[in-house]
This record gives structure tokens, C-alpha cells and sequence, in this order.
């Protein structure tokens, strides 16, 4: 009777640590990795390790060819850093909208470019870097209809006569400081910009004019125009052909390229990856999002996702 009684028991417990170990690899499942506007996390990498090598990501040469083509991401890649114990605000699970509050259009990346590297080079692909200990929250979503520019100096100067455009009076404030494009630009060349079809921003179309767009940029950010405020933060890795910088190099080439403008080359230095200017929107109104939250952004990899979009 003892023996049935204890081989019962026994039978309880094996039961109850099997059940257990069922839930915990659910939670597990859920907290790391779900596609569709869900929070997910660390599993994302060892996902992407094993799947990574399934669609070829295109080599530096060929993102540049596709920039001169001004052709048309089908995903978007946004990343954001932060130190999970002072910006917990950061964090995937409490982060609200693509880009700040108060932005009308915020940097974002080509997903295809970047499927399959780990996280920290998708980073510094994009012209970024990460400190000791930081998370990365990363959203990938399709392009679909909104609005999205290629983020050249043609593109910036776009987004940033739309902007002006459409800022309330409220906004603009007493001491707004606008950015002047008709005087800035010859008219040809501001005319060219509201052109705002694919080809007209292939490098063919507009090249003509790309010292003068790229010496308006430069003199916008020089006296910080208010618009400035409305758009996401141009940094130095920013590039005016419409790439982000990778300086430093560790992750590899990041291979300086070159360009034939008027029967003289343009150094095209560092070429890390193309960027593009999306218009802001809360996270809740993206559809078919893949959300990380990344905590070991030096092993997880950005996951591999099937090219057809839904």
C-alpha cells in the first residue's frame, strides 16, 4: 500500500514538473518572439541564425545601384536604442509611435538590405552605435501607401517643403524660422521637387541639380530652421546621395564607392545602407509589424521574414 501510494505520488510530481515545464516554455515562446504587433524578444536570434542564409540580402554594390534607381523599399526597418534601466519608455512593449512625438517623419531603413545581420550591424549600417548594456527595439512593417521619400537631399527638401506646408499656424509659433526654398533654390530645380513620382528620384532624373539640393540641406541645418524640429535627427553619418555612413568599420568593408557627376567622380565614402523618410504614425495603426525587443543586440539577428508582403 506504501509502495503504490509513493509510486502514485511520484507519478504526481513527474506529471506537475511536466506541465510546468510546458508553461514556461510558453511564456518563453510568447515574451520573445511574435509577429504581428505583438511584443517579442531575445529568441528572435537564434530564429534568425538558423533561417538567415534562406533569402540573400543584397551586397553594398547592389543597394547603391538600387539608390541610383530610387527603387521603392516593400518593408521598412526602424531601431531604436535605449538603456533598459533610465528609457524603459523606449522599450517595445511601452513604445507608442515610429518616431518621437511631435515628428511628422522619422528615418527608417530597407529591411531586405539589413534580413539576417545582427542586430548591432544593422546599427551601424544604418549610421548608428550601441553602448554597453543597451536593448534595441526593433519594428519592421510594410511600406504600403504611406507616405515615403527617398532621404537624399532631393528627398529631405521634399519632406521638408510638405511640412511646412501643412504646420498648423499654432505650430509655427512666433519665432518659427522657416527654411525658404524658393530663395535658397534656382526654379528649375524647385520646381523639380514636386515631382514626387519614383522616377523622378532616380539619380538620372535629378543629378543636375544635386550640389544645389545639397547646399540648401546645408544651409538649412546651419541656421536651424524651425522645420527641423518636425523631421527625425540628421546626423553626421547622413550622406546627401541618401545613405547612412558606417564609419569605424567593425563589421566588416563598409566600401567607398564612386559616382561620375558632370565628368568628375564623386566619392561615395562608407556606403553603409540606404534610408528613407516615412511619415510618423503610432505603432497600433501599422499592419502586419514584426515587433523585437532585442536584448543581446551583438548575437540576435534580425529575423529572416518571406519576401511576399501580406
Amino acid at each position: 500500500m506504501d509502495a503504490r501510494r509513493s509510486s502514485a505520488l511520484s507519478l504526481r510530481r513527474i506529471i506537475a514538473l511536466l506541465l510546468l515545464a510546458a508553461a514556461v516554455t510558453t511564456i518563453v515562446a510568447i515574451r520573445h518572439f511574435v509577429i504581428g504587433g505583438r511584443v517579442s524578444g531575445g529568441n528572435a536570434g537564434s530564429q534568425s541564425e538558423q533561417d538567415h542564409a534562406r533569402h540573400r540580402r543584397p551586397t553594398a554594390r547592389e543597394s547603391f545601384a538600387a539608390l541610383l534607381a530610387n527603387e521603392q523599399p516593400r518593408r521598412l526597418l526602424r531601431m531604436v536604442a535605449y538603456d533598459p534601466t533610465t528609457q524603459a519608455q523606449l522599450s517595445i512593449a511601452q513604445l507608442k509611435s515610429l518616431g518621437k512625438p511631435g515628428q511628422q517623419f522619422t528615418f527608417v531603413g530597407d529591411y531586405d538590405e539589413l534580413r539576417g545581420c545582427t542586430v548591432a550591424e544593422a546599427i551601424y549600417k544604418l549610421g548608428g552605435n550601441l553602448d554597453p548594456g543597451q536593448h534595441v527595439s526593433v519594428i519592421i512593417f510594410p511600406a504600403g501607401e504611406r507616405p515615403l521619400f527617398a532621404a537624399s537631399a532631393r528627398g529631405l527638401l521634399q519632406v521638408i517643403a510638405r511640412v511646412e506646408k501643412f504646420l498648423e499656424d499654432a505650430a509655427r509659433g512666433p519665432n518659427f524660422l522657416p527654411a525658404n526654398l524658393d530663395e535658397r533654390l534656382s526654379e528649375p530645380a524647385r520646381a523639380a521637387l514636386d515631382d514626387t513620382s519614383p522616377t523622378a528620384g532616380t539619380w538620372k532624373s535629378y543629378q543636375r541639380f544635386y550640389h544645389e539640393y545639397a547646399t540648401a540641406v546645408a544651409e538649412i541645418r546651419a541656421a536651424r530652421c524651425s522645420v527641423l524640429d518636425h523631421i527625425g535627427s540628421i546626423d553626421a553619418d547622413w550622406h546627401p546621395l541618401g545613405y547612412a555612413q558606417a564609419i569605424g568599420a567593425p563589421y566588416g568593408d563598409a566600401p567607398t564607392l564612386a559616382l561620375d557627376l558632370d565628368g568628375k567622380s564623386l566619392p561615395v565614402p562608407d556606403f553603409g545602407a540606404r534610408v528613407f523618410l516615412v511619415a510618423n504614425a503610432a505603432l497600433a495603426e501599422l499592419t502586419g509589424q514584426c515587433l523585437l525587443d532585442i536584448t543581446d543586440p551583438g548575437r540576435e539577428r534580425l529575423p529572416d521574414l518571406d519576401p511576399a508582403v501580406d
